[in-house]
C-alpha cells in the first residue's frame, strides 16, 4: 500500500509542479503505482498459498513478470490516450493532457536533448480552463509527440514490454510445469491495435 501511495504521489506531484521525470523515474513510479496494485493481489494470494516450498523459486519470476506486466499496461494506456478514437470516446481526447500528466510519450519527447519540445511544455504549463485544455492546443502536442517520434518509440517500448512479459509467463510455466492460458489470453489483450491518429 505504502508503495501504491508513492508512485500515484509522484504521479500527482510532477503534473502540480510541471516537472519531466526521467524514463527511470517514470519506470520507477509505474512499478509503485501500477505494478504495485499487481504485487499486492499475489502477495495477498501467497499469504493464504498452500503452494509447497520447492515452488518458491518461482516467486522471483512472478515479481518480475507482475513488474513488467504493470510497466505494460501503463505504457500501453499512456498511448492509447492519445492515439486511439475509442478510448477518446470513453474517456475524452487526450485526457492526460487535460491533467498535465508526465505520460510516457510525452517523458520520451522532453527526455530528448536534440528536439525543440517547447512547445509542448508550454501546453502541458497552460493554465486549463474548466480543467481542460482546448481541442487545439492538444493537437500542437500531439504533433510535437509526433514530430519528435516519442509515439513510435513509445510504441516499439509497448512491443518490448509485450515480449518480455510473454516470455517471463513462459519461464513461469516451465518452473511450475502448468500452463496459464487465462493469463495468456490477459496479456494478449493488452496488445495494441493499429489505430488511426487523432491528429
Amino acid at each position: 500500500m505504502r508503495r501504491l501511495f508513492i508512485g500515484q504521489g509522484h504521479d500527482l506531484l510532477w503534473a502540480r509542479q510541471h516537472k519531466c521525470p526521467s524514463e527511470a523515474e517514470y519506470f520507477e513510479m509505474i512499478d509503485g503505482k501500477t505494478g504495485g496494485l499487481f504485487h499486492l493481489l499475489i502477495g495477498l494470494l501467497m499469504c493464504n498459498s498452500a503452494v509447497q516450498e520447492s515452488r518458491r523459486p518461482a516467486q522471483t519470476r512472478v515479481h518480475r513478470l507482475l513488474t513488467s506486466l504493470g510497466r505494460l499496461f501503463q505504457v500501453r494506456d499512456d498511448y492509447q490516450n492519445l492515439v486511439c478514437p475509442a478510448y477518446a470516446s470513453q474517456k475524452g481526447f487526450c485526457e492526460d493532457l487535460d491533467e498535465g500528466k508526465y505520460s510516457y510519450p510525452v517523458v520520451c519527447a522532453l527526455g530528448q536533448a536534440d528536439n525543440d519540445v517547447s512547445m509542448l511544455r508550454n501546453v502541458l504549463a497552460n493554465p486549463r480552463e474548466g480543467g481542460c485544455l482546448s481541442d487545439e492546443l492538444k493537437r500542437l502536442a500531439l504533433k510535437q509527440l509526433v514530430s519528435s517520434r516519442s509515439l513510435e518509440r513509445t510504441r516499439t517500448t509497448i512491443d518490448r514490454l509485450h515480449a518480455e512479459v510473454e516470455g517471463t509467463i513462459t519461464e513461469v510455466e516451465d518452473m511450475l510445469q502448468t500452463p496459464n492460458w487465462i493469463l495468456r489470453l490477459l496479456v494478449k489483450k493488452l496488445g495494441v491495435e493499429d489505430v488511426d491518429s487523432q491528429l
